[in-house]
């Protein structure tokens, strides 16, 4: 009987636990919600994205049109949405340059563009240029590590083992000419990344009064194949695109935050803080920014929400009004944020700020060599208008500068620095150059309404030679360029004689 009544007792119990477990129905839906707030998707290469979007403008590359059928998966192991990862990238690079426009076609081929020009809108702008490539190679478990023991004793036995998988995703990439389908020489790109697993675990049996008892822990991570491949085409864009446009991509490539360490560093700090200390380190930070003009208080009231919110809208992140990692990260990337176990933020300039003389200037385009700063026209401006600008530089450099006009809806470009009045075309740091000078018989005027014109400015720290001189530096001054039409193509000129040493700024502006 005493056996009898000690399992009715046992089954008692466990339909009593079961009972417990009853889910609500009323409660299904909330039930089946994700538990993790929506996050922005992040590579290592994020900032490095804002970086080139900042460079391209610097340089005045803009309206890039651009298509591509995407990076299909010639290996048939991995199924992912690279094309759409390829358009997000190429947008994160254009949000203040609009630098690339990609133009949206059925996927049935490049081909397609024609048929659409020649058969449905004649209106239609072909894109001259298409990205191709693929995910050229994948191998799984190149390398396999594993290590294990146990040690066994009369009454337990106690076991552990680790092991290690590694995997590897190749991708390649080019820029083609659409109409004459030939990929651009030197406009190629093939980068590969290891993708990692690990797992590891603990095992223990033993007796325990006649009985045996048996305990097994296990722990697995893998790192995301398809994250794996979006953080790899952002870094091979970059690349790529920077070839193509004949920007310094490398300036991007440079910065901090494109190794993954850095990131997860940056996570470490963020789950070290508590909620408060992290609220006032993003104050901090945003004062340091310029974009938070109270007090860093640790008080979440709804002034420093609107001003959390509208910097997280100008960085492409969530505007939750939250303190999440997204906002932390990002400003920690810019420079502005450093954590630590008294929250200091480091005092930053913000970005286009001018940098100390004689100091080696990284703004939001990267390291500069040059630290050029070009001082456009202030103001409205109304046709008749003289135009004058000013150009400082950091680092003593050769200064050149172009104004890029309309004559009878025709492009023309002139150089119109160093020039006849101001021959010397060295700069000394910190030193004001005005264009046109006070003593120069030259003026420039806004000769028509609603017409862009642009001034561009070139700054090197190492002098052309006579192999190296741009062909725009052997015509005269102040006079139409025979070489070179364009303020894109004069800024050509000068990346293709010196990039890694030269700085460039752009302006434009436009009469009313």
């Amino acid at each position: 009987m005493g056996f009898r009544r000690q399992l009715i007792s046992l089954a008692g119990a466990a339909a009593a636990l079961a009972g417990c477990n009853t889910t609500n129905p009323e409660a299904v839906q909330t039930v089946a919600q994700p538990k993790t707030p929506v996050a922005k998707t992040l590579t290592s290469f994020t900032h490095a994205k804002t970086c080139m979007d900042h460079l391209l403008r610097q340089y005045g590359k803009t309206n890039i049109l651009l298509t591509s059928d995407g990076v299909p998966d010639q290996t048939g192991q991995v199924s992912a949405g690279t094309r759409d990862m390829l358009i997000k990238a190429l947008d994160d690079m254009s949000r203040t340059s609009h630098a690339f426009r990609f133009v949206d076609i059925d996927h049935t081929g490049l081909s397609s563009v024609f048929w659409i020009q020649n058969q449905v809108n004649q209106s239609f702008s072909v894109p001259p240029f298409y990205i191709r490539g693929s995910i050229s190679q994948v191998d799984r478990n190149v390398t396999s590590d594993s290590i294990g023991g146990s040690i066994s004793l009369p009454v337990v036995s106690i076991g552990a083992s680790k092991d290690q998988i590694g995997s590897i995703i190749t991708i390649d990439l080019q820029v083609g000419d659409l109409v004459k389908r030939q990929v651009i020489p030197g406009v190629t790109t093939t980068n590969t990344i290891t993708v990692i697993s690990k797992g590891q675990g603990l095992s223990a049996d033993g007796l325990i009064n006649q009985g045996a008892v048996s305990i097994s822990l296990d722990n697995y991570t893998e790192e995301g194949t398809h994250q794996a491949i979006r953080t790899l085409l952002d870094y091979s864009l970059i690349e790529l695109m920077g070839k193509f446009t004949k920007v310094p991509y490398q300036r991007c490539l440079e910065l901090d935050s494109t190794d993954p360490a850095v990131m997860a560093g940056n996570r470490a700090d963020f789950d070290r803080l508590k909620p408060a200390e992290r609220l006032q380190a993003v104050q901090r930070a945003l004062i340091a920014a310029g974009e938070y003009p109270g007090p860093a208080d640790g008080i979440l009231n709804r002034r420093f929400r609107d001003a959390l919110n509208i910097a997280k809208a100008n960085r492409n992140l969530i505007p939750n009004g939250r303190i999440d990692f997204d906002i932390f990260n990002t400003l920690a990337n810019e420079g502005f944020l450093v954590s630590g176990p008294t929250t200091e933020v480091a005092v930053a300039a913000r970005p286009g700020a001018a940098a100390t003389v004689g100091s080696a200037p990284v703004g939001p385009a990267g390291y500069d060599p040059v630290g050029l700063r070009l001082t456009p026209p202030a103001g409205a401006l109304t046709v008749g208008d003289a135009v004058r600008f000013g150009v400082t530089v950091t680092q003593a450099a050769d200064l050149y500068c172009y104004y890029g006009f309309q004559d009878n809806g025709r492009p023309v470009v002139a150089r119109v620095f160093p020039n006849r009045f101001q021959r010397d075309a060295r700069v000394r740091p910190g030193q004001t150059v005005q264009i046109p000078g006070p003593h120069s018989d030259f003026t420039i005027e806004m000769a028509a309404a609603g017409i862009q014109e642009s001034v561009a400015c070139v700054a090197t720290a190492k002098p052309y030679d006579d192999r190296t001189k741009p062909p725009v530096l052997r015509e005269g001054d102040l006079t139409p360029l025979a070489t070179a039409q364009t303020i894109p193509a004069v800024v050509d000129m000068h990346l293709a004689a010196d990039r890694q040493f030269s700085s460039v700024q752009v302006a434009n502006f436009m009469a009313r």
